[in-house]
């Protein structure tokens, strides 16, 4: 078994513990997956100590979960003690710019990072009764009200944090709102990733003044293979001569 995915489990802490709490001497699970599981400081805990011990996971992702107050700095604090992590997926849950602080905090400790996905976690998910799909219906604007991820201070903090791991490979940023600050912010960030090959910014209401600032911080990311601005509302030929 490679994988471990640990599903439908917001009610379940006793159980998410002990599954966690096995992989602590695993040498052949590469990938842990956490689906619509609550994150508590318990669980949190409990990934901490497998992640010290545990030198094989590579790849997490933590999708439609639901983290408690304080969780996130402690999550960060696991992810930062894994010697293995190199590929981190987050999204569709509760986080928002603590969400950003949690990603910026880890990118500035674990240098082994080269695929970070961030993909739409708005603060607004606070219970369990929200599920996936539901989710997936605010997230495209046809719930009650369009959601987002984080803002300016978010992408704020990621930037900076970018400047510390020039090895990041891929990144993804999904569902956000990035002004000008942000972005102007993030550019800079992204001058420095030099052995970048996929950059995926879809969906952040990027402006024509925004894809400015990121054309020119593309000149510097020589290895860049793929690059993906979907659903930004930049306007026609304005922002086809931007990326010329």
């Amino acid at each position: 078994v490679s994988t471990i995915e640990i599903c439908w489990c917001m009610d379940q802490e006793d159980y998410v513990v002990s599954v966690v709490e096995a992989l602590s001497m695993s040498t052949s699970v590469h990938r842990l997956d956490l689906f619509h599981c609550r994150i508590t400081a318990r669980v949190a805990k409990a990934l901490a100590k497998m992640l010290q011990h545990n030198q094989s996971i590579v790849h997490m992702s933590i999708q439609c979960c639901i983290f408690d107050e304080d969780t996130p700095r402690r999550m960060a604090d696991a992810i930062k003690q894994s010697s293995g992590v190199s590929l981190l997926e987050i999204w569709l849950c509760n986080l928002g710019d603590e969400g950003a602080f949690m990603i910026s905090d880890i990118l500035k400790t674990n240098k082994k990072i080269r695929y970070l996905l961030l993909s739409e976690n708005p603060t607004s998910w606070t219970t369990s009764s929200l599920n996936h799909r539901e989710r997936r219906k605010y997230i495209n604007g046809n719930g009650s009200g369009r959601v987002r991820g984080f803002g300016d201070i978010g992408a704020t903090m990621i930037a900076d944090a970018l400047k510390t791991c020039p090895g990041l490979q891929h990144l993804c940023l999904e569902g956000h709102s990035i002004g000008i600050c942000g972005m102007k912010a993030l550019s800079s960030g992204l001058e420095l990733l030099d052995d970048l090959r996929v950059l995926r910014l879809m969906d952040n209401g990027i402006g024509n003044i925004g894809f400015k600032l990121l054309s020119r911080a593309l000149h510097f990311t020589g290895k860049l293979e793929v690059l993906n601005l979907g659903n930004n509302p930049i306007i026609g030929k304005i922002g086809e001569a931007i990326l010329a």
